[in-house]
């Protein structure tokens, strides 16, 4: 069971926090300290070991030193001294209170000579000694191999503990070479060893263990530790090796840092201990140390924290009250004094803001929840419905009305279980709730998938329907069904594969030969007809899957290759006569015409063939008759040149009747746009003047009040005056500069034609400014929605006077006897690097019998009253001719007008006017 905190106050909370960061803060830098200065420990734990074994070995190894300096002077008597002089020396190295127990001198073959003992044997055990055989002693055959491998310079020789031969006491012995003769000394092992306890080094334990693994001695007895066997304790062998035990031998159930040092003379193992872990005082208290800073900061935040806690929650609490009283919807600030903390204040101000955002977003949710059902209810094709997990329908659209004929009424008075409704039967019902129970296992959608239902009337419905999860208010998920009407477009299916059937029995029945090529394979045969069966007596069966050349189809090959280029190059081949071999190998004429055709990223060739054999010969005999022909053409040819000389001549005096006519509409409508403007900068320039002339008047009280003395208010209140002058004349002036600015660039693209790259809202912007000083004194007005970006190279000019001609159009003709009218400008990009413009109007609209003539010249509903006939003929021309586009009419009568615009961003270059050449930029 997992575990979970319990449920706090703040004032707690805060204070189980300042605890915790207490307690993280020094178990971290506790534990640092400790992972730092325990290996500290450590080696100076090995240290002091490993310099306290050094320290007794290096006592020890002096004091063997010192005996070997005592029987040196022993042995070199020895070789020249007999025996009885030899007696004396002995007893003073034993009985004068020296380091020897005994001392033995032995002839060559291993006999004691003379032998000195302590007083407490007596002389009888020396005189019962003498003459015995120690040929077999260790010390003996060392120093005899010794000199048999060494040569004469021989060293003392050590042995281990052992069982001395004429004391029966373990005791040390050291052999020394005198010639021919050998001097033993016996050194009595406590005497040796008592050296060890006078080396106190710290609280370091020093043990001196002999080769074989015993206990010899150590500065603090025990008992215990003298029988263990440290031969079987792996750091022993280590330390003998001469390596560094780097980790914590346990003995005896203790725990020790040791070091170690190897005798050179006896080979001894001298080791230094420190115990390790808790019995390690600085280990102990660093440890301790640690614990007792832990528990110190630990009472004194836990005295702390609560008081801290309780002043930091005061402001909270007011906090909380707050966000209790937004939460209820009480969205009222709270009176009295601000936070005295910035985060508590910051906090303040976001919940107020947050309060404020609230009551927004539960107004802008409301609208949502307004605006989707709207669209649900709008919604034409879709039929939408809800259902929950029972399968009772919850929400049923005027869609869905529509396309079954239930009313919402009745849908959502039953479940589908209960009452199938649209569908076919319970088992397709129950097929739909099976669908909802994986929508609700899985959370994946369902669909589109085709179902057939049915609706009221019992009439028959095909739907593309699609089902999805989305949550409910009450926390179950509602299953949302939106249905597309399908059957028309299924029996469109239907009506198509009957259609292929029908080309297909067209194409076989065709009394013209055709086949059909796959261009991507070579131009294999993928299918003929049986007219060309016939034609060149082939069965399909036989060049199914094979090409012209396969079945040697043509008799030159080379119209092979030219009618494949022509087919690559052009995509179709027209007219191409060739010679072809049938299956019996007869030659024919024919004709051949051919075009590629893709159908789904495929390239197909069908291919038609004419027989013109005969119809060759027949043109052969024909030629000599049409010889005869010729010469009457050429006669009626001279007349009718003449005739059509005389039409160019009457044809040229028309266009330039045309033409002149056009040129008097421009100046026309250029003379309505400068009394336009002219109306419009009455106002602003005369603002400006009745400005100038305060400030003037102003300006003279100033001067007289100067002579007579000037006080700061009336200092102020002219420059106030003053201000405020210039601003209204600086305004108004701006305004009259923009009009002059617009009417220069309108009037002079209106009266050169020049080709430029310009923008196009700029340039309808400029011709809606300059025809509203028209439009103002009536109750007509313009619109436009033009997307930034859409940028020309054409004729800004041209055009202008399109839009201008099309909107007094809308003005003499679309809103007359009309108390009110809109004109709409709009613009797009259409396809490829088209622009599409609509100019429309919610006017009278044009009669049927009269939408195909409007662009014709001099056709006009107002002829005598005004009207010249030739506004739309002159759009229709500077469209086609000029900007290179297309124009078209739609139009019911009462209803208005709409002129759609489709013209190229780049004009062509064909259409460019005589002064299309003097390009100018867009001004700025």
């Amino acid at each position: 069971m997992k575990w979970r905190m319990p449920m706090l106050s703040l004032r707690a909370w805060l204070a189980y926090m300042l605890a915790s960061a207490t307690v993280v803060t020094f178990l971290v830098v506790g534990t640092g300290i400790l992972l730092v200065r325990l290996p500290q420990v450590q080696d100076r734990a090995l240290e002091q070991a490993q310099r306290a074994a050094q320290t007794t070995a290096g006592v020890l190894e002096r004091m063997l030193e010192g005996v070997e300096q005592q029987l040196g002077p022993m042995a070199a008597l020895a070789q020249t001294l007999p025996v009885a002089r030899l007696q004396t020396y002995l007893d003073a190295l034993v009985r004068q209170d020296g380091d020897f127990d005994a001392v033995m001198l032995l002839d060559e073959d291993g006999l004691i000579r003379a032998v000195v003992l302590p007083a407490a044997l007596g002389p009888e055990t020396s005189s019962t000694l003498q003459g015995q055989d120690l040929s077999a002693n260790v010390l003996f055959r060392r120093l005899r191999e010794q000199q048999q491998n060494a040569g004469p310079v021989l060293r003392p020789v050590w042995s281990d503990s052992y069982i001395s031969p004429v004391s029966g006491e373990v005791t040390v012995g050291v052999a020394v070479p005198a010639g021919r003769r050998v001097i033993i000394g016996e050194l009595a092992l406590p005497r040796l060893l008592r050296l060890v306890q006078t080396v106190v080094t710290e609280d370091v334990r020093v043990v001196v263990i002999d080769q074989r693994g015993r206990w010899l001695a150590s500065n603090a007895p025990n008992p215990t530790a003298q029988r263990s066997d440290y031969a079987s304790i792996p750091a022993f062998q280590e330390l003998v090796q001469g390596r560094t035990v780097t980790h914590a031998v346990k003995i005896l159930e203790e725990k020790w840092w040791v070091g170690g040092e190897v005798s050179e003379r006896l080979s001894w193992l001298i080791t230094g201990g420190v115990p390790a872990g808790w019995g390690n005082y600085n280990y102990r208290m660093t440890i301790l140390m640690i614990l007792l800073g832990f528990s110190s900061a630990l009472a004194i935040v836990l005295s702390l924290a609560p008081l801290w806690a309780a002043r930091l929650t005061r402001p909270f609490q007011q906090l909380t009250q707050r966000a209790h009283r937004v939460a209820v919807g009480d969205y009222q600030p709270l009176a009295g004094p601000g936070m005295p903390i910035r985060e508590f204040r910051e906090l303040e101000h976001d919940l107020d803001s947050m309060a404020r955002s609230i009551q927004a977003r539960e107004a802008t949710i409301s609208r949502s929840e307004a605006r989707l059902l709207a669209v649900l209810e709008s919604t034409p094709a879709v039929s939408i419905q809800w259902y929950d997990r029972s399968g009772r329908i919850v929400y049923w659209n005027q869609a869905s009305t529509d396309m079954y004929g239930y009313t919402a009424q009745e849908a959502m008075a039953a479940s589908i279980v209960e009452k199938p409704l649209i569908y076919t039967g319970p088992e397709q019902a129950q097929a739909f709730m099976s669908v909802i129970e994986d929508i609700s296992r899985t959370g994946q959608p369902f669909g589109p998938a085709e179902f057939e239902l049915r609706g009221k009337d019992g009439s028959s419905v095909i739907v593309l329907a699609s089902t999805f999860a989305i949550p409910g208010n009450d926390g179950e998920q509602i299953y949302v069904c939106m249905d597309v009407d399908i059957t028309q477009r299924k029996l469109a299916e239907q009506a198509l594969l009957a259609n292929e059937i029908k080309l297909e029995t067209i194409f076989n029945a065709s009394p013209s030969p055709m086949v059909v090529l796959d261009a991507d394979r070579n131009y294999q045969f993928v299918d003929i007809n049986e007219a060309y069966e016939r034609l060149l007596k082939r069965a399909k069966s036989e060049i199914r899957g094979r090409n012209g050349m396969d079945i040697r189809i043509w008799q030159d090959p080379a119209m092979r290759g030219r009618f494949l280029a022509g087919l690559e190059s052009a995509g179709m081949v027209e007219d191409l006569e060739a010679w072809l071999v049938d299956g019996r190998g007869g030659s024919l004429l024919c004709q051949i015409a051919a075009r590629i055709v893709k159908v789904g990223g495929q390239r197909f060739a069908v291919v038609s063939l004419v027989d013109v054999t005969r119809q060759r010969e027949m043109e052969s005999e024909l030629r000599d008759v049409n010889v005869e022909l010729e010469y009457k053409v050429e006669q009626r040819t001279e007349q009718l040149t003449a005739s059509n000389a005389r039409l160019a001549e009457s044809l040229q005096q028309l266009q330039l009747a045309q033409d002149q006519l056009v040129e008097s509409e421009k100046l026309a409508a250029l003379g309505h746009l400068v009394a336009g403007v002219a109306h419009e900068l009455n106002t602003p320039i005369g603002n400006a003047l009745m400005a100038v002339t305060a400030l003037t008047d102003r300006l003279s009280e100033f001067r007289s009040g100067m002579v007579q003395g000037l006080r700061r208010s009336d200092l102020e209140d002219f420059v106030q005056t003053a201000e405020t002058a210039t601003d209204i004349s600086t305004r108004n002036l701006a305004k009259a500069g923009e009009l002059v600015s617009s009417f220069k660039q309108v009037a002079a693209d209106q009266t050169s034609s020049q080709r430029r790259r310009f923008d196009l809202g700029e340039v309808i912007n400029e011709v809606v400014l300059m025809t509203e000083p028209t439009l103002r004194r009536t109750p007509y007005r313009i619109e436009t929605d033009i997307p930034a970006g859409l940028v020309l190279d054409s004729f800004p000019g041209p055009l202008g006077q399109v839009l201008g001609n099309l909107i007094n159009n809308a003005v003499v003709h679309a809103f007359e006897g009309r108390d009110h009218g809109v004109v709409r400008i709009q613009a797009e990009l259409a396809e490829g690097d088209r622009i599409r413009i609509l100019v429309a109007d919610d006017g009278c609209g044009i009669d049927d019998s009269l939408r195909k003539k409007v662009f014709e010249p001099f056709f006009t509903t107002k002829m005598g009253r005004g009207g010249t006939g030739l506004g739309l003929h002159i759009v229709h021309n500077i469209v086609t001719r000029v900007l290179g586009g297309k124009i078209s009419l739609s139009s019911r009568t009462g209803q208005g007008a709409t002129f759609e615009l489709l013209l190229p961003a780049h004009a062509p270059l064909q259409h460019l006017p005589p002064d299309a050449m003097k390009t100018r930029p867009i001004p700025a």
